[in-house]
């Protein structure tokens, strides 16, 4: 066999009886098809398909290994010039480098000539070398290493384990991943798996990606998905196949492809280490939904204490935009997040009102980020709250029903002269920086240095004075004082409403400390707070509109910048304004295009009686219309509404929808009236 392999091997190049097979590799957390590693199959006319495991070892011995190496590599090339021209996603490809092929000093002038004659990106091929390469002649591959780094390959260790020699090889040389002997599978005792374990918990701390080939089982996937090992390859996801069949057989599969632009992004992501004793996630967060990429047993352990049954049902929690978690998380990532690598925490209550016996403290930081994509570490921690004094329980209970309504909460002790941080919007705050803090009045003039309106310091010290802040509340009716003043948020400046409500029990020397950015009903809110059982004394809610412009100024901070979408109408149902918010919803470039005229004139309506009927009623009785539903034509679009959390069944709204749907076909007029509707069903 020997002689006969000599004697053919060029006229198996010649011929193309050597073919190049790729086997895919998937990237662990995402499942994506992210590389290949190129293969040589001989399939020749006489004997059939040769086994590598014969002819590689002869063309090494005879040192005729190069040439098929370069061969493998040119046919990598072609492939990559057709993919490419076929305007499909490629991926990188390794291709291996016998230690013989190290000798020649001419060996990377060689790679570069074939890569430059087609034009392939040098990111696009990755060098594999094995670790027996490194045997003899360890001099001369050193200086080959270096040089190929240099020009921007990536250099893998292939089979690490299977020698004397692989940690003395990562000690003296640089290597950007190493591919774990597929041996440790094949023999999958926990003795195997600790052995992995070791390994892919060495090469995060040098560094170092890993790969482990001969995935042939699930376990084997969930094991090494479960210890953060960064790829893997094997009969599991795919065999190896000529190219052409390969990208037919990922289209097949309907498998994801990973761009090369995200491949540095989820190289960051690889980094941490996921063998931990902490509750560990990692969540992905794009155009303000959240995937989760990766949660440890013990995360899942904590989310199940809290009720919650899966990753999967808490990924649908946090992308609900009805349910307060999804608003808080997204706060949370957007305001406390915004450095990469630094670590923040925060403490929020859970369980229902009648069960609330716990909170949940949350440590974050992100760690990767590209085009929109950010990845977040995070470990959650379920905190129990056995016994508790009664005013603990008083201020517990109202936490958990106002926690979510406030942007910023913090607890003042005037006689320790501390604050406590319960929740902070801005990162770099004193309160979004330490839990807590000595020196409450520094504190204060520290947040008004940084972050408070030129125009409205004045006012905001005389708020926050610290001195007179007891009798200030005494002297209030409902021990509650607040004010209003501008401070730096997203880029500019906002209107933000501060409360300051004496604890109870506290002889007024502990106070909440809360902000709620305008937009929201502030009165009703302090009507709900002066309202808590046993928590002040009865009294009327002392009038909060100012003698001054400021009233005026907060109703044009509303209007242009709250979220909510709202309007107000004069007696003949006629629009006299709106936000900012509800003229973006509707495509409107300016509230002139809706003052003067009604819900008729605006053609919104397929069916002008209900809403007709609403709006009379709420203008000259004063009634409130919570939830109606009906269908509108927005944007040239056909929209049944329904309130959030509809308590119809499925049938009822089938049916609704028909019954709009007769009146719509049935309106005639309308129809001629509206040319070009296009019909969408939301």
């Amino acid at each position: 066999m020997k002689n006969y392999i000599l004697e053919h091997f060029d006229e198996a190049l010649k011929n193309k009886w050597i073919e190049v097979y790729y086997q895919p590799v998937v990237r662990t957390i995402t499942g994506a098809f992210c590389g290949a590693e190129a293969l040589a199959r001989w399939n020749d006319p006489v004997k059939g398909l040769l086994s590598p495991a014969k002819f590689i070892p002869v063309l090494e011995e005879t040192g005729r290994i190069t040439e098929l190496d370069l061969y493998v590599l040119e046919q990598i090339c072609q492939d990559y010039q057709m993919i490419y021209q076929r305007g499909c996603r490629v991926v990188p490809v390794s291709f291996n480098l016998s230690r013989k092929d190290l000798l020649h000093d001419d060996i990377i002038e060689r790679i570069e000539a074939i890569m430059a004659r087609y034009n392939v990106p040098r990111e696009l091929i990755n060098v594999e070398i094995t670790e027996s390469a490194f045997v003899e002649d360890v001099e001369r591959i050193g200086p080959v290493l270096k040089k190929l780094h240099e020009l921007g390959y990536q250099v893998w260790m292939d089979d690490f384990g299977s020698g004397y020699s692989s940690l003395g090889i990562l000690k003296d040389y640089s290597f950007d991943e190493i591919k774990i002997d597929m041996s440790f599978l094949s023999n999958f005792d926990k003795k195997a798996r600790n052995i992995i374990r070791s390994v892919v918990t060495m090469a995060k701390r040098i560094g170092v990606q890993t790969l482990a080939e001969g995935v042939e089982t699930k376990e084997q996937y969930v094991f090494l998905y479960k210890i953060g090992c960064e790829k893997i390859q094997g009969y599991y996801f795919g065999r190896p196949m000529p190219g052409k069949v390969l990208y037919q057989y990922v289209k097949d599969t309907h498998q994801m492809v990973e761009s090369l632009a995200m491949q540095n992004y989820y190289n960051q992501i690889s980094a941490v280490n996921y063998q931990t004793d902490a509750p560990l996630m990692i969540i992905e967060r794009y155009d303000k939904k959240f995937h989760i990429l990766y949660s440890n047993e013990k995360y899942t352990d904590v989310l199940h204490r809290d009720g919650i049954a899966s990753t999967k049902q808490w990924e649908a929690i946090l992308n609900d935009p009805q349910d307060p978690m999804n608003h808080f998380h997204n706060m949370f990532v957007e305001h406390k997040l915004q450095q990469m690598g630094e670590e923040q925490i925060i403490t929020y209550p859970r369980g229902d009102h009648y069960r609330g016996d716990h909170y949940m403290e949350l440590k974050g930081k992100a760690i990767a980020s590209f085009e929109g994509h950010t990845a977040y570490q995070a470990e959650l921690r379920y905190v129990a709250i056995h016994v508790r004094p009664s005013e603990n329980d008083q201020l517990d209970e109202y936490l958990r029903d106002t926690y979510y309504m406030y942007s910023d909460m913090a607890l003042l002790d005037l006689d320790k002269d501390e604050v406590v941080s319960i929740k902070s919007s801005i990162a770099e705050q004193p309160i979004g920086r330490h839990k807590v803090i000595y020196g409450a009045q520094h504190v204060m003039d520290t947040y008004r240095n940084q972050f408070v309106y030129p125009a409205d310091q004045k006012s905001y010290d005389a708020f926050y004075r610290i001195s007179t802040m007891e009798q200030r509340l005494r002297q209030s009716k409902t021990g509650i004082i607040s004010g209003y003043f501008r401070h730096k948020k997203n880029g500019g400046y906002q209107w933000g409403h501060n409360i300051l409500m004496a604890m109870p029990q506290s002889d007024f020397r502990r106070v909440l400390l809360m902000v709620i950015n305008s937009g929201f009903d502030s009165e009703e809110l302090l009507g709900i707070l002066s309202r808590r059982k046993n928590w002040m004394h009865q009294g009327e809610i002392a009038a909060l509109k100012e003698k001054d412009s400021t009233a005026d100024l907060l109703w044009t901070n509303m209007c242009m910048h709250s979220p909510l979408m709202c309007f107000w109408k004069d007696k003949n149902r006629r629009f006299a304004g709106a936000s900012q918010s509800f003229l973006k919803y509707y495509g409107l470039s300016s509230v002139d295009e809706l003052v003067g005229k009604t819900d008729e004139d605006m053609h919104w309506h397929i069916e002008n009686g209900p809403f007709h009927e609403d709006e009379v009623e709420v203008l000259t009785q004063g009634k409130s219309v919570i939830g109606a539903r009906g269908p509108v034509l927005f944007r040239g679009n056909f929209i049944i509404f329904w309130p959030a959390r509809c308590p119809y069944t499925k049938m009822e709204r089938l049916s609704a929808f028909w019954d709009s749907l007769r009146i719509w076909t049935s309106s005639l007029k309308m129809r001629n009236s509206m040319p070009g509707i296009d019909w969408k069903i939301r």
